[in-house]
Protein backbone atom coordinates (compact mmCIF):
# COMPACT_ATOMS: atom_id res chain seq x y z
CA UNK A 1 0.00 0.00 0.00
CA UNK A 2 2.91 2.40 0.52
CA UNK A 3 3.63 2.27 -3.22
CA UNK A 4 -0.05 2.97 -3.95
CA UNK A 5 -0.11 5.93 -1.57
CA UNK A 6 3.02 7.35 -3.16
CA UNK A 7 1.50 7.15 -6.62
CA UNK A 8 -1.68 8.74 -5.33
CA UNK A 9 0.27 11.68 -3.91
CA UNK A 10 2.10 12.15 -7.22
CA UNK A 11 -1.21 12.22 -9.06
CA UNK A 12 -2.66 14.78 -6.67
CA UNK A 13 0.42 17.00 -6.89
CA UNK A 14 0.27 16.79 -10.68
CA UNK A 15 -3.23 18.17 -10.72
CA UNK A 16 -2.59 20.74 -7.97
CA UNK A 17 0.21 22.10 -10.15
CA UNK A 18 -2.08 22.13 -13.18
CA UNK A 19 -0.21 19.33 -14.91
CA UNK A 20 -2.05 16.83 -17.14
CA UNK A 21 -2.95 13.59 -15.37
CA UNK A 22 -2.85 10.22 -17.12
CA UNK A 23 -4.52 7.02 -15.99
CA UNK A 24 -3.75 3.71 -17.69
CA UNK A 25 -6.92 1.91 -18.74
CA UNK A 26 -5.91 -1.11 -20.79
CA UNK A 27 -2.78 -2.60 -22.32
CA UNK A 28 -2.47 -3.73 -25.90
CA UNK A 29 0.02 -6.58 -26.03
CA UNK A 30 1.91 -7.39 -29.21
CA UNK A 31 1.74 -11.18 -29.39
CA UNK A 32 3.14 -13.78 -31.77
CA UNK A 33 0.23 -15.21 -33.76
CA UNK A 34 0.75 -18.54 -35.53
CA UNK A 35 -1.03 -21.23 -37.49
CA UNK A 36 -1.36 -24.42 -35.48
CA UNK A 37 -1.26 -26.35 -38.76
CA UNK A 38 2.26 -25.10 -39.43
CA UNK A 39 3.42 -24.99 -35.82
CA UNK A 40 2.45 -28.14 -33.95
CA UNK A 41 4.25 -26.68 -30.93
CA UNK A 42 4.09 -22.99 -30.08
CA UNK A 43 7.15 -21.01 -31.27
CA UNK A 44 9.34 -20.03 -28.36
CA UNK A 45 11.12 -17.08 -29.99
CA UNK A 46 10.41 -14.06 -32.18
CA UNK A 47 13.14 -15.43 -34.44
CA UNK A 48 10.46 -17.11 -36.58
CA UNK A 49 9.35 -13.79 -38.10
CA UNK A 50 12.96 -13.11 -39.11
CA UNK A 51 13.53 -16.60 -40.55
CA UNK A 52 13.86 -17.33 -44.28
CA UNK A 53 11.96 -20.55 -43.61
CA UNK A 54 8.70 -18.60 -43.63
CA UNK A 55 9.50 -16.22 -46.46
CA UNK A 56 6.33 -14.70 -47.88
CA UNK A 57 4.21 -16.07 -45.02
CA UNK A 58 4.83 -13.43 -42.37
CA UNK A 59 2.66 -10.44 -41.42
CA UNK A 60 3.55 -7.58 -39.07
CA UNK A 61 1.95 -4.23 -38.23
CA UNK A 62 2.85 -1.19 -40.28
CA UNK A 63 3.88 0.93 -37.31
CA UNK A 64 7.09 2.27 -35.69
CA UNK A 65 6.87 -0.04 -32.67
CA UNK A 66 8.39 -2.70 -34.91
CA UNK A 67 11.72 -1.02 -34.18
CA UNK A 68 11.19 -1.77 -30.48
CA UNK A 69 10.11 -5.32 -31.33
CA UNK A 70 13.34 -5.86 -33.26
CA UNK A 71 15.36 -4.36 -30.41
CA UNK A 72 13.63 -6.58 -27.86
CA UNK A 73 14.57 -9.64 -29.91
CA UNK A 74 18.16 -8.43 -30.34
CA UNK A 75 18.48 -7.88 -26.59
CA UNK A 76 18.65 -11.67 -26.25
CA UNK A 77 19.84 -12.67 -29.73
CA UNK A 78 22.83 -10.31 -29.71
CA UNK A 79 23.71 -9.49 -26.09
CA UNK A 80 26.92 -7.81 -27.27
CA UNK A 81 24.77 -4.85 -28.34
CA UNK A 82 24.05 -4.19 -24.68
CA UNK A 83 20.34 -3.43 -25.17
CA UNK A 84 18.56 -3.01 -21.83
CA UNK A 85 15.49 -1.08 -22.98
CA UNK A 86 14.00 -1.51 -26.49
CA UNK A 87 12.61 2.03 -26.34
CA UNK A 88 15.86 3.77 -25.39
CA UNK A 89 18.55 2.80 -27.87
CA UNK A 90 22.00 4.10 -28.65
CA UNK A 91 22.72 4.88 -32.28
CA UNK A 92 24.50 1.53 -32.68
CA UNK A 93 21.58 -0.35 -31.17
CA UNK A 94 19.07 1.59 -33.26
CA UNK A 95 21.00 0.86 -36.44
CA UNK A 96 21.12 -2.86 -35.60
CA UNK A 97 17.33 -2.93 -35.11
CA UNK A 98 16.69 -1.09 -38.36
CA UNK A 99 19.05 -3.41 -40.25
CA UNK A 100 17.16 -6.42 -38.87
CA UNK A 101 13.90 -4.94 -40.16
CA UNK A 102 15.48 -4.34 -43.57
CA UNK A 103 16.60 -7.96 -43.70
CA UNK A 104 13.10 -9.03 -42.71
CA UNK A 105 11.41 -7.03 -45.48
CA UNK A 106 11.65 -9.74 -48.21
CA UNK A 107 9.96 -12.20 -45.85
CA UNK A 108 6.85 -10.08 -45.32
CA UNK A 109 3.61 -10.95 -47.08
CA UNK A 110 1.79 -7.92 -45.69
CA UNK A 111 2.48 -4.96 -43.44
CA UNK A 112 -1.03 -4.67 -42.05
CA UNK A 113 -2.72 -1.38 -41.14
CA UNK A 114 -5.93 -2.89 -39.77
CA UNK A 115 -6.46 -5.95 -37.62
CA UNK A 116 -9.04 -7.14 -40.16
CA UNK A 117 -6.32 -7.37 -42.80
CA UNK A 118 -4.26 -9.80 -40.76
CA UNK A 119 -7.36 -11.76 -39.84
CA UNK A 120 -8.12 -12.25 -43.55
CA UNK A 121 -4.54 -13.32 -44.26
CA UNK A 122 -4.70 -16.07 -41.64
CA UNK A 123 -8.19 -17.13 -42.66
CA UNK A 124 -7.19 -17.71 -46.27
CA UNK A 125 -3.83 -19.30 -45.38
CA UNK A 126 -1.74 -16.56 -46.97
CA UNK A 127 0.38 -16.24 -43.81
CA UNK A 128 1.32 -18.68 -41.05
CA UNK A 129 3.00 -16.44 -38.49
CA UNK A 130 3.04 -12.79 -37.54
CA UNK A 131 2.97 -10.07 -34.93
CA UNK A 132 -0.58 -9.41 -33.78
CA UNK A 133 -2.90 -8.38 -30.96
CA UNK A 134 -5.00 -10.79 -28.88
CA UNK A 135 -8.02 -9.37 -30.72
CA UNK A 136 -6.97 -11.12 -33.94
CA UNK A 137 -6.49 -14.38 -32.08
CA UNK A 138 -9.90 -14.33 -30.41
CA UNK A 139 -11.64 -13.29 -33.65
CA UNK A 140 -9.93 -16.02 -35.67
CA UNK A 141 -10.62 -18.68 -33.04
CA UNK A 142 -14.27 -17.67 -32.90
CA UNK A 143 -14.40 -18.23 -36.67
CA UNK A 144 -12.85 -21.68 -36.29
CA UNK A 145 -9.43 -20.81 -37.70
CA UNK A 146 -6.55 -23.06 -36.54
CA UNK A 147 -4.48 -20.40 -34.77
CA UNK A 148 -3.06 -19.53 -31.38
CA UNK A 149 -0.76 -16.89 -29.96
CA UNK A 150 2.07 -16.72 -27.47
CA UNK A 151 4.48 -14.36 -25.78
CA UNK A 152 7.92 -15.73 -26.68
CA UNK A 153 10.85 -16.06 -24.30
CA UNK A 154 12.16 -12.60 -25.22
CA UNK A 155 8.95 -11.00 -23.94
CA UNK A 156 6.68 -8.65 -25.85
CA UNK A 157 6.15 -4.97 -26.44
CA UNK A 158 2.84 -3.22 -26.01
CA UNK A 159 1.24 0.11 -25.33
CA UNK A 160 -1.31 1.48 -22.95
CA UNK A 161 -4.65 3.06 -23.76
CA UNK A 162 -5.16 5.83 -21.22
CA UNK A 163 -7.64 8.32 -19.85
CA UNK A 164 -6.29 11.86 -19.89
CA UNK A 165 -7.35 14.65 -17.53
CA UNK A 166 -6.65 18.14 -18.88
CA UNK A 167 -4.58 20.40 -16.64
CA UNK A 168 -7.38 22.98 -16.51
CA UNK A 169 -10.37 20.64 -16.54
CA UNK A 170 -13.44 22.50 -15.17
CA UNK A 171 -14.75 19.48 -13.22
CA UNK A 172 -11.77 17.34 -12.14
CA UNK A 173 -13.78 15.51 -9.48
CA UNK A 174 -16.13 14.15 -12.11
CA UNK A 175 -13.14 13.01 -14.15
CA UNK A 176 -11.63 11.32 -11.11
CA UNK A 177 -14.89 9.48 -10.47
CA UNK A 178 -15.04 8.33 -14.08
CA UNK A 179 -11.45 7.03 -13.97
CA UNK A 180 -12.16 5.32 -10.66
CA UNK A 181 -15.25 3.64 -12.12
CA UNK A 182 -13.46 2.53 -15.28
CA UNK A 183 -10.61 1.15 -13.18
CA UNK A 184 -12.80 -1.19 -11.12
CA UNK A 185 -12.20 -4.92 -11.65
CA UNK A 186 -15.68 -5.63 -13.05
CA UNK A 187 -15.55 -2.90 -15.70
CA UNK A 188 -11.94 -3.73 -16.54
CA UNK A 189 -12.89 -7.39 -17.02
CA UNK A 190 -15.89 -6.63 -19.22
CA UNK A 191 -13.88 -4.23 -21.36
CA UNK A 192 -10.95 -6.63 -21.73
CA UNK A 193 -13.16 -9.47 -22.94
CA UNK A 194 -15.14 -7.20 -25.26
CA UNK A 195 -12.19 -5.31 -26.72
CA UNK A 196 -9.61 -8.08 -26.69
CA UNK A 197 -6.94 -6.34 -24.65
CA UNK A 198 -5.18 -6.75 -21.31
CA UNK A 199 -6.75 -4.96 -18.33
CA UNK A 200 -4.55 -2.57 -16.37
CA UNK A 201 -6.09 -3.80 -13.12
CA UNK A 202 -5.02 -7.41 -12.53
CA UNK A 203 -7.87 -7.83 -10.02
CA UNK A 204 -10.03 -8.16 -13.14
CA UNK A 205 -8.56 -11.61 -13.83
CA UNK A 206 -10.96 -13.77 -11.77
CA UNK A 207 -13.94 -11.95 -13.25
CA UNK A 208 -12.58 -12.37 -16.77
CA UNK A 209 -12.40 -16.11 -16.20
CA UNK A 210 -16.09 -16.19 -15.25
CA UNK A 211 -17.02 -14.23 -18.38
CA UNK A 212 -14.87 -16.37 -20.65
CA UNK A 213 -13.14 -19.56 -19.60
CA UNK A 214 -9.40 -18.95 -19.55
CA UNK A 215 -9.94 -15.27 -20.41
CA UNK A 216 -7.21 -13.99 -18.12
CA UNK A 217 -4.51 -16.12 -19.73
CA UNK A 218 -5.93 -15.62 -23.24
CA UNK A 219 -5.41 -11.87 -22.96
CA UNK A 220 -2.05 -12.22 -21.21
CA UNK A 221 -3.22 -10.60 -17.99
CA UNK A 222 -1.33 -13.02 -15.77
CA UNK A 223 1.56 -11.61 -13.68
CA UNK A 224 4.05 -13.88 -15.46
CA UNK A 225 3.52 -12.21 -18.82
CA UNK A 226 6.47 -9.98 -19.62
CA UNK A 227 5.22 -6.86 -21.34
CA UNK A 228 7.88 -4.28 -22.06
CA UNK A 229 6.70 -0.67 -22.12
CA UNK A 230 8.52 2.67 -21.95
CA UNK A 231 10.12 3.64 -18.68
CA UNK A 232 11.91 6.84 -17.75
CA UNK A 233 14.33 4.78 -15.68
CA UNK A 234 15.54 2.90 -18.74
CA UNK A 235 14.29 -0.42 -17.34
CA UNK A 236 11.39 -2.65 -18.28
CA UNK A 237 8.23 -1.59 -16.47
CA UNK A 238 6.28 -4.52 -15.12
CA UNK A 239 2.50 -4.95 -15.23
CA UNK A 240 2.56 -4.67 -11.41
CA UNK A 241 3.41 -0.97 -11.61
CA UNK A 242 0.43 -0.46 -13.91
CA UNK A 243 -1.84 -2.19 -11.41
CA UNK A 244 -0.63 0.01 -8.58
CA UNK A 245 -1.17 3.17 -10.59
CA UNK A 246 -4.70 2.04 -11.45
CA UNK A 247 -5.39 1.39 -7.78
CA UNK A 248 -4.09 4.87 -6.95
CA UNK A 249 -6.45 6.39 -9.48
CA UNK A 250 -9.31 4.42 -7.97
CA UNK A 251 -8.61 6.24 -4.69
CA UNK A 252 -9.02 9.59 -6.42
CA UNK A 253 -12.74 9.66 -5.76
CA UNK A 254 -14.25 12.94 -4.59
CA UNK A 255 -12.61 15.78 -2.68
CA UNK A 256 -9.40 15.53 -0.74
CA UNK A 257 -9.01 17.95 2.20
CA UNK A 258 -6.66 20.81 1.38
CA UNK A 259 -6.68 20.17 -2.39
CA UNK A 260 -7.88 22.86 -4.73
CA UNK A 261 -10.97 21.47 -6.47
CA UNK A 262 -12.63 23.98 -8.79
CA UNK A 263 -15.85 23.36 -10.62
CA UNK A 264 -18.84 21.14 -10.03
CA UNK A 265 -18.39 18.54 -7.27
CA UNK A 266 -21.73 16.85 -7.96
CA UNK A 267 -21.42 14.39 -10.82
CA UNK A 268 -24.04 12.21 -12.51
CA UNK A 269 -24.31 8.88 -10.73
CA UNK A 270 -22.54 5.97 -12.41
CA UNK A 271 -24.31 2.64 -12.26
Amino acid sequence: MERVRALLEVALVQHDQRLPLRGEFRIRTNVLLYSTKTFKVAPTSWSVIYSNKYKGEVSIPDNPIQIADAALYLESAKPSLGITDPYELTQTQFTAAVNLLKAEHPLIKKYWDLASQEISLFQNGAVVVGAAWPYQTSTLKAAGAPVNDTIPKEGATGWADTWMLAANAPDPNCAYKWMAYMSTPKIQAEDAISYGETPANTLACPIMNTLEKGGCAAYHATPRSRISRPSSSGRHRSPRVTTERTTALALLNGNRPGRRSPGNTKCPSVK
